[in-house]
């Protein structure tokens, strides 16, 4: 099998409404690369990241389909922090960006999360996870955490310091909602596996809760409730009454839509959920395609990373032909902007600028932290979505959030 990256295209058309095809934007990956790229990201420039697991590598994708290297070396897993090939990562499944052109990754196997800035140049910003499947760049510039093994999400400032949102560490569950007009917030709060996060434009974080088949959405004052799912299944609908099988992605776009992946047996599917957390299935995948990565851009073009097992043609009401022929260019620190392959309608209000979150470390710590496993109802957790977001939280959300967090247990390195 191979990989592809898919950017799914929209357009309004007289007879059926709004139509939704795919052009293929990328299509030369390494051969050493994974055929379950779970994590892909976009920054505000057009250019897009994907985190692989099988070579350890993060890899630049300019959205005419150029491939290039951007951090770590082809099958050389660790932990090191350096420029470009001298970084190591050890089985990265998140990444995001932020307005600044940093890059933040998930370095699952080593349980931190690592920073990329626009040099190539990688630092730890915090540690201490567990299986930490998928971070989220918040309006306010900090970084969601879904801390998978430890069935907690998480929020790291500039600095470094890491506060609880939500869930208990170490502790499985499914508590949401309310208790007698009391509602659930920070610790009382339970995950099972939460494997992606995203993060809207308000500050609304929304939670692809694996093991619980759920989407959860933890509010600026730290309200945990149930957005979308219910029990395992593969049904659209309407909120509760709609089922997912094994949530592996989640991603939020500037108008509040949500975006998932689903992996239904062999069959990976590409979900959509309204504001009002209505489902539905969003474009279509041919038979032996199986979607992984997913990433809306700050221009709400939705791209996704899928496995294929042959050279299908895929079409779209806007262009039917499709690029390839991309080559892998050698390790490159130096992120381009390109323009788009062909529009699709976007927001129209000015994105608002979103600060970096600074890295709290540069210097390699001497003892790496052990890899613990991760109890899941899929075969592969994992996450990423990279946050667009046009305004900063207000003040009062950010005082109410921080009350409702408070300093997570363990060692944070």
């Amino acid at each position: 099998m191979a990989n592809r990256l898919i950017k799914y295209i929209q357009s309004t058309n007289s007879t059926t409404g709004l139509n939704v095809g795919k052009l293929v934007v990328g299509d030369s990956f390494p051969t050493t690369t994974s055929t379950a790229m779970f994590a892909v990201a976009n920054d505000w420039s057009g250019n897009l990241f994907v985190a692989d697991i099988e070579s350890n590598c993060i890899y630049l994708i300019t959205e005419s389909g150029k491939i290039s290297l951007f951090a770590g070396s082809p099958n050389q897993d660790g932990y090191v922090n350096g420029t470009g090939t001298d970084a190591r990562f050890q089985n990265p499944k998140g990444i995001a960006c932020d307005r600044s052109g940093n890059v933040y990754v998930a370095d699952t196997g080593n349980n931190r999360i690592r920073k990329i800035d626009m040099n190539g140049r990688v630092t730890t910003i915090a540690g201490g996870f567990n299986a930490p499947g998928d971070i989220a760049v918040a309006p306010n510039g900090d970084i969601i955490v879904a801390d998978t093994g430890n069935h907690a999400i998480y929020r790291v400032r500039a600095g470094g310091q890491t506060l609880l949102v939500a869930g208990s560490s170490g502790n499985a569950g499914n508590v949401a909602g309310d208790t007698g007009g009391v509602k659930i917030k920070g610790s009382a709060a339970r995950f099972n596996s939460p494997s992606s996060v995203t993060v809207d434009n308000t500050g609304n974080i929304y939670v692809a809760d694996t093991g619980n088949y759920q989407v959860k959405i933890i509010h600026p004052d730290g309200w945990v409730k149930i957005f979308a799912g219910s029990v395992a299944g593969n049904v659209n609908g309407v909120a509760a009454s709609a089922r997912f099988t094994s949530l592996l992605r989640v991603k939020a776009n500037r108008s509040g839509c949500l975006y998932v992946i689903d992996a239904v047996a062999t069959y990976n599917r590409v979900k959509k959920i309204d504001a009002n957390g209505n489902v539905s299935t969003y474009g279509s995948l041919l038979k032996d395609e199986l979607a992984f990565g997913i990433a809306v851009s700050p221009a709400d073009k939705v791209f996704v990373v899928v496995a294929t097992s042959s050279t299908p043609a895929y079409e779209s009401s806007s262009s039917s032909s499709s690029q390839s022929g991309s080559s892998v260019s050698s390790a490159s620190s130096e992120k381009s902007s390109v323009s788009s392959v062909s529009s699709v309608s976007s927001a129209s209000s000015e994105i608002s600028s979103v600060s970096s979150v600074s890295s709290a470390s540069s210097n390699t710590p001497s003892s790496q932290s052990s890899v613990s496993s991760v109890s899941s109802a899929s075969s592969e957790i994992s996450s990423v979505s990279s946050v667009s977001s046009a305004s900063s939280l207000s003040s009062k959300s950010q005082s109410s959030q921080s009350e409702s967090s408070s300093v997570s247990p363990g060692v944070r390195e």
